[in-house]
């Protein structure tokens, strides 16, 4: 308050006081046209409303009427405007690169007053909704912080997609004061594929094992990934098995591969299948469907048979002569079958231990197969992929000759599958195409 004293021996009348901003005079006991006498005394409030933090001085005024005309007096204000204002530090988070599915440390933050007054924090949060960040305010929300005092609170990163992810985190105060600090982070892509999508182990007879091959497993993504475990799933997984693998316990860098060998053993006819699934620390997994094609034994036709061979041996002269027969007989099983599988030629009732000429019926390509001590032998034949549709005829001849004319049937169907590749196995006769 300011008071007006009349410090003279008569009476005068107030008229008016003033105040210069950003003081204001809000009523008192000096009204305008009232008297005071000599020694008498009236009072001015005065309020103070700082429009900025510091000190502010002015001047206060009085104005009276007295016989020799107008007095005006003055006095001085002072006053210090407290500044309130808060800030977020850091001012910024960068979480860095991080491949998308590991886990990310969170950011330690805190509410500062960098005022002169104290400051209540009313609200602290992300000024938009994300899927992202996630903000922990509670040990700040309502707290009351003296001049250079602050408050802490964290920041979680959780990147739910991958690329450059960020958010702005807002904090505000009661007297309107507010901060922000924006947080961002880089989610790298994790990504593993196994190709094909499909492993056809082809068709192979009931309980005969197929041929194994390779799944390629790929780290597609940009950050490494070590391979945790190889599995075999489905109902008839127990038919497939993994075999040598570059994969188990390896660390794949971005864009290195790995390959995991599998094979299959049929036991029904009818169609197998299962599905290799790789799985990486992270728990990233990629999966390959695999199938084979059991297939049942097929009825044998009877074998063509020939009258038998009687051979004379001649023995000395005081024993009779003694005559060998022979029955040969010549199958070939399975008797039917598709380009590129294999079948094989089975003989009995040869001779013991001699060469026997194997060839199909029109064709030039002929291959020696040696019996075994009881006459007979099994030779592995593998039918070309570009073998023509149709019946053949595989012929059996011996070069003493002691017999000819052996043959068996072999029936050549459509093919619903055809391996790679249009080599047979060492040691078998390739039908020609």
């Amino acid at each position: 308050n300011a008071t007006v004293t009349n410090t003279g021996t008569i009476p005068v009348r107030y008229l008016a006081g003033a105040v210069a901003p950003p003081y204001a005079a809000v009523g008192g006991s000096c009204v305008a046209g009232s008297v005071l006498n000599p020694k008498a005394s009236c009072t001015i409030n005065i309020v103070f409303s700082p429009t900025a933090g510091g000190p502010s001085n002015a001047q206060v005024s009085a104005t009276v009427l007295a016989p020799a005309g107008n007095i005006t007096a003055a006095g001085n204000l002072t006053g210090v405007g407290a500044s309130n204002q808060i800030v977020l530090d850091p001012a910024s988070v960068d979480f860095g690169s991080v491949p998308l599915l590991d886990p990310i440390a969170p950011a330690a933050m805190q509410v500062r007053n960098t005022g002169s007054g104290a400051v209540k924090v009313t609200s602290l949060g992300l000024a938009a909704k994300s899927n992202d960040f996630k903000v922990d305010p509670k040990s700040c929300i309502g707290a009351s912080l003296a001049p250079g005092a602050s408050c802490a609170f964290v920041v979680v990163a959780k990147p739910s997609v991958s690329g450059l992810r960020s958010a702005k985190v807002v904090a505000a105060g009661a007297s309107g004061e507010t901060a922000s600090s924006e947080v961002k982070v880089r989610a790298q892509k994790v990504l593993l594929t196994v190709t094909p999508p499909l492993l056809d182990l082809g068709a192979i007879a009931v309980s005969t094992p197929a041929a194994p091959k390779s799944f390629t497993v790929r780290n597609a993504g940009e950050a490494p990934i070590s391979i945790a475990s190889l599995t075999l799933g489905g109902a008839q997984s127990g038919e497939f098995t993994v075999g040598a693998t570059t994969c188990n316990a390896a660390t794949l860098a971005p864009k290195a591969t790995c390959t995991v060998e599998v094979a299959a053993t049929p036991t029904v006819a009818g169609l197998r299948a299962a599905a290799l699934t790789v799985t990486g620390s992270r728990k990233e997994s990629a999966k390959g469907a695999l199938r084979v094609s059991g297939q049942a034994p097929t009825t044998l036709p009877t074998a063509t048979t020939v009258p038998p061979v009687v051979t004379v041996v001649t023995m000395p002269a005081t024993s009779p002569p003694t005559i060998a027969a022979f029955k040969p007989t010549l199958v070939m099983r399975p008797s039917v079958g598709r380009p590129g599988e294999v079948t094989s030629a089975i003989g009995a009732g040869f001779p013991a231990n001699s060469v026997v000429r194997l060839s199909w019926l029109g064709d030039p390509l002929v291959r020696d197969v040696t019996t075994d001590g009881a006459g007979a032998f099994t030779f592995p034949v593998l039918v070309r992929p570009g073998e023509r549709i149709g019946g053949r005829i595989m012929t059996a001849a011996d070069q003493a000759p002691a017999f000819s004319g052996v043959q068996a049937p072999y029936l050549v169907q459509l093919a619903t599958f055809r391996p790679p590749g249009n080599g047979g196995r060492p040691g078998s006769m390739v039908s020609r195409g």
